[in-house]
């Protein structure tokens, strides 16, 4: 099914495809689908908290184009502690032996007001490696609450650090509050494609899911369903949607509308791009 599913998504102009969970280490038969991705031009993303890693490394070796590793403390205890499981340990020995075996793994970092002091220390542990430490705030979606000025004004400030990655278009839009319905800057619908593990699309996007469609028939024929165009033309519209502050659907939306926010989306990709490619 997912086989069918990436080939079906070619026909999109998709390029990056992210096997995400959960924990994505636990699906069996993981490479064998990233080796598929692959074949058919995509750029795959894995994100894992590494406690399966060192196991399954050699398998996933040069078969992943982003490999992130998550990591929201410099202190085993207090990652310990935010993630409910003992596996600090295994994330940095993870970061070591994805070195030895030629890879260069993003480290992520869920930024909140309460590991914020973390940033500095964990920075030093990624920076000796020549890792990138991506930072991402925290962000509600079960609830009203607006997304946080003050911890986006003190990212900000962090985001010339070499090493260090900042999405600071995103963080401008946490900055005015988040998304606006009325002047929506989400194109969730249009820049995401979410397949959940029923093998059913997801719509407006995962974190709000109120539409399933049934993909038995094929995604082209999902998508020209009366029920994906009402989503599509209320993507960022919802009510729900006000003040929403997800990166992993804004970051892909700011290139489809040419203002401050995508000038600033495209300075901090090339930002990552040199520190993680052309610095030594």
């Amino acid at each position: 099914m997912v086989k069918r599913h990436l080939q079906e998504l070619t026909a999109l102009n998709i390029r990056y495809i992210d096997f995400t969970g959960g924990e994505p280490l636990l699906h069996p038969d993981l490479p064998e689908l990233l080796q598929f991705a692959g074949k058919l031009g995509f750029h795959t993303t894995v994100t894992t908290n590494c406690i399966l890693y060192p196991r399954r490394a050699p398998e996933l070796k040069g078969l992943v184009d982003f490999l992130h590793f998550s990591l929201d403390a410099a202190e085993a205890d207090k990652h310990n502690s935010l993630r409910g499981v003992d596996c600090f340990h295994k994330v940095i020995d993870s970061m070591d032996l994805a070195i030895e075996l030629g890879e260069k793994p993003d480290i992520l970092m869920t930024v909140t007001p309460a590991n914020f002091d973390q940033i500095e220390p964990l920075w030093k542990i990624v920076s000796k490696r020549k890792l990138m430490l991506i930072l991402n705030p925290v962000f509600e979606y079960l609830s009203d609450k607006s997304p946080d000025r003050e911890l986006a004004e003190k990212l900000l400030k962090l985001s010339a650090r070499k090493y260090l990655y900042n999405n600071t278009a995103f963080l401008q839009l946490m900055l005015e509050g988040g998304n606006r319905p009325d002047k929506s800057r989400c194109k969730a619908v249009t820049a995401a494609v979410v397949i959940s593990p029923e093998g059913e699309l997801l719509l407006p996007c995962f974190h709000h899911a109120s539409i399933a469609l049934d993909l038995s028939g094929g995604l082209a024929a999902a998508r020209k369903t009366p029920e994906f165009r009402r989503a599509l033309q209320k993507q960022g519209k919802y009510d729900f949607c006000a003040g929403c502050a997800i990166n992993c659907y804004f970051d892909p939306s700011f290139l489809y509308q040419p203002d401050s926010l995508f000038i600033r989306s495209m300075i901090a990709k090339t930002k990552y791009a040199v520190d993680k490619y052309l610095t030594s």
